[in-house]
């Protein structure tokens, strides 16, 4: 957790940079002497995550009857070794400084760098006459932490120790701060001790005790009236007020877990409703589209990657669709490839080859599509020069010119889906209702279910909601995870024809998933696998292809293809061919979409009972503290 703690007390304004830390445990004791004063001891655990300069504490003055004249300031490390702080101006390690304030309070800086690891800081010190003695009953009215802690305090545990036992009905106790808190006193009939698991930061606990002025008989803090009845009418009033509080808050609480539930019982119903019923309507869609076998291994006809992508899957143009449309025109002779070994490059004890692209022109251009013809030209003209493509070429161009290269990426990507279209499959309907119903759906059941956590604890009127409640929460989340399902498995209302191509290609990548598994594809030709390879890549199972490939045809069979002839390569041994390509091209598509978003973006910077309700007014105290 991070603070900014800004301290003006000391010589001028001193701007205290944020720290990483945790107070896990702070244990306060009071020892009540006979002269009504409070020899005191405060221990603050400090665990911190990050570099620090030293602590601070600060002392609220006001409020009582005389403020302690000396303080003793100890810092213990993680191996228990206790070191003294002196007040001085040095600002070096083992030292402190002290300032008190027109507003009470008297501030400590300690000087105790460190990282990453844990100090407890110890301070001791006197209050004179903290007991106000009355006519009728000793009284001790006081904070014993501050409202001025910026971090939650964990593990608080307060004790205050009476001269000597008293009796059940001359010795009373209550506490005020948060509600979570908790008083009771010992079976010593000596001790009272307050605690909480975690007090919330500005958040004060004050102790309110009242036993016999015979156990301060040597105090001169004295007020010559009687106390008690007012003492017990306050605090009967005080009681009260907490019970009407819990009460509204039960009451409020009940409704809203009433509300809660209605909200995700309907929620349910409707998103369920409308979810099953658009996962139906797809699983009719598809059925136009006949029988297909699980796997097909023929290509379900000669459309192109970017093609197949484009329009039958309806996916936006990604680097697997540019690495499989290069590796496709390599296939059919539009580009070839020539690897080089690089004697400046060694990554793993291994030379990486560089790999250069070449368009062949002489190849006939009217086997290739507009769509392909504007992607030769962009990487070979455009990106490279004289129907040249060297991979840091293309790195340098996509960092360098990424708004370029993104503007060339959109355009390629609209010729694609202007010969989608013409294939009539179907189209990319918008599921933005179903989409944006199972985000409201999950922020329903996470509300509810955070709404259930944090009011666990307060009473119901019916028991039953205690599991309800949650219950419909998790429901609602997971039925909103699913909707956000079919609204991004189910976006495309498909022709006939469409949903048969869809069939097709989906039992031709699941073979590709498979193939490892399937002996009828191993009696496939070299020609054949080629396309398994190019299709490999843009279905993202090219590494299953090419092991079992290059396990499947010897090395004089892979030098037949087009493609295969470059894993059979010395130096692509380590590196495969659509590896390299998806580095070179594929990642283009990354750099440039990362190196444009970073050029957009914009830095921001920051640094023996409950607890009652209200305040009884006691004063001073422990007013807070933090780190530097």
């Amino acid at each position: 957790m991070s603070v900014i703690f800004f301290l003006s007390v000391i010589h001028h304004p001193i701007a205290i940079e944020a720290v990483d830390y945790e107070i896990n445990q702070v244990d306060i004791d009071y020892h009540i002497e006979r002269d009504g004063s409070a020899q005191v001891t405060e221990r603050y655990q400090y665990d911190f995550d990050d570099e620090y300069q030293g602590l601070l504490y600060q002392y609220d003055s006001t409020g009582v009857f005389e403020a302690p004249r000396t303080f003793d300031i100890r810092v213990e490390n993680e191996s228990g070794d206790m070191q003294i702080m002196k007040q001085d101006t040095s600002e070096v390690d083992g030292t402190y400084q002290m300032k008190k304030t027109s507003n009470g309070l008297i501030a400590f800086k300690i000087f105790s760098p460190g990282e990453q690891d844990r100090k407890t800081l110890q301070i001791q010190y006197r209050v004179p006459h903290l007991i106000t003695s009355y006519l009728d009953i000793a009284e001790l009215n006081y904070r014993v932490i501050g409202e001025q802690w910026d971090h939650p305090l964990n593990n608080v545990r307060v004790h205050i120790h009476l001269p000597e036992p008293v009796s059940d009905d001359q010795l009373k106790a209550w506490a005020h701060g948060d509600y979570a808190g908790w008083i009771q006193i010992e079976e010593n009939r000596k001790v009272v001790t307050l605690g909480i698991d975690v007090n919330p930061e500005q958040t004060f606990m004050e102790a309110h005790v009242i036993f016999p002025t015979a156990l301060v008989p040597n105090n001169i803090n004295q007020v010559k009236e009687k106390k008690l009845d007012d003492i017990l009418r306050q605090e009967r009033a005080l009681a009260q007020k907490r019970e009407d509080d819990l009460k509204q808050t039960e009451k409020i609480t009940n409704i809203m877990r009433w509300v809660a539930l209605g909200t995700g019982i309907i929620s349910v119903i409707g998103t369920g409703i409308i979810s099953i019923k658009s996962h139906m309507k797809y699983q009719r869609m598809m059925e136009h589209g006949g029988h297909v076998p699980n796997h097909l291994y023929e290509l379900p006809n000669q459309l192109a990657p970017a093609i197949v992508n484009q329009a039958v899957y309806l996916e936006d143009v990604s680097s697997q669709v540019v690495s499989a449309t290069m590796l496709d025109l390599i296939r059919r002779k539009h580009v070839t490839i020539e690897v080089i070994e690089s004697k400046k490059s060694v990554i793993k004890h291994r030379a990486m080859p560089q790999i250069t692209f070449y368009r062949v022109p002489s190849v006939d251009s009217d086997q290739l599509s507009y769509s392909e013809q504007y992607f030769l030209n962009w990487m070979f003209e455009k990106i490279g020069q004289n129907n040249q493509l060297k991979k840091k070429e293309l790195d340098h161009y996509a960092k360098k010119n990424s708004s370029q290269f993104l503007s060339s990426l959109k355009k390629y990507e609209g010729y694609l889906k202007k010969e989608a279209h013409r294939l009539d499959y179907g189209e990319k309907k918008k599921r933005a209702g179903l989409f944006a119903l199972g985000i409201l759906q999950i922020q329903i059941g996470l509300g509810i279910i955070i709404f259930s956590l944090f009011t666990s604890d307060v009473p119901m009127t019916l028991s039953w909601l205690r599991f309800m409640v949650p219950l419909i929460g998790t429901i609602s989340t997971g039925l909103g995870f699913y909707s956000l399902y079919i609204a991004s498995k189910y976006p495309i209302s498909y022709t006939d024809k469409g949903a048969r191509a869809r069939k097709e290609w989906d039992a031709f990548k699941q073979m590709l998933h498979d193939i490892a598994h399937l002996e009828r594809a191993r009696t496939q030709s070299i020609i054949m696998w080629e396309h398994y390879l190019v299709f490999g890549v843009l279905f993202n199972e090219a590494d299953t292809v090419i092991k079992e490939m290059t396990t499947y045809f010897p090395p004089n069979v892979l030098a037949t293809g087009n493609v295969s002839q470059y894993y059979g390569h010395s130096m692509m041994q380590h590196y495969l061919l659509h590896q390299m390509i998806n580095q070179s091209v594929g990642q283009a598509v990354t750099t440039s979409q990362t190196v444009q978003t970073n050029k957009n973006a914009t830095n921001f910077s920051g640094s023996g009972g409950g607890f009652g309700g209200g305040t009884s007014f006691g004063g001073g105290g422990g007013g807070g503290g933090g780190a530097f």
